[in-house]
């Protein structure tokens, strides 16, 4: 997580926690107040505006009929006075045999 500031001088840099299925990347949505969240597998990361860490949250998955869930995020936007809108996916088994079901779930940090 590197930020800029209006003049494009470089802000400060963090490296947020990801969860273990990280092949989406990381997504990034400034909150209300400025402060920054970010998503990174089954992580929830979020930084005030002047980059002090605020705290990280782990996005678990829903129970599924197999026992071998899987979840990660694929993107995070702000829903103002309310919280995040978190997207992603969940997997339901494991090697060739799998189903995957998406997901939106409102966060309250």
């Amino acid at each position: 997580m590197l930020t800029a500031g209006a003049d494009g001088s470089a802000g400060w840099v963090r490296q947020p926690l990801c969860g273990p299925v990280t092949e989406l990347g990381a997504s990034v949505a400034v909150e209300d107040a400025g402060g920054v969240a970010v998503t990174c597998g089954s992580v929830l990361t979020r930084y005030a505006a002047s980059g002090a860490w605020l705290g990280e949250q782990t996005l678990e998955a829903q129970p599924c009929a197999s026992g071998v869930c899987s979840l990660t995020t694929a993107g995070v936007a702000t829903v103002p006075g309310r919280g995040l809108a978190v997207t992603g996916w969940q997997r339901d088994g494991a090697g060739d045999s799998w189903n995957q079901d998406a997901f939106l779930r409102l966060v309250v940090p």
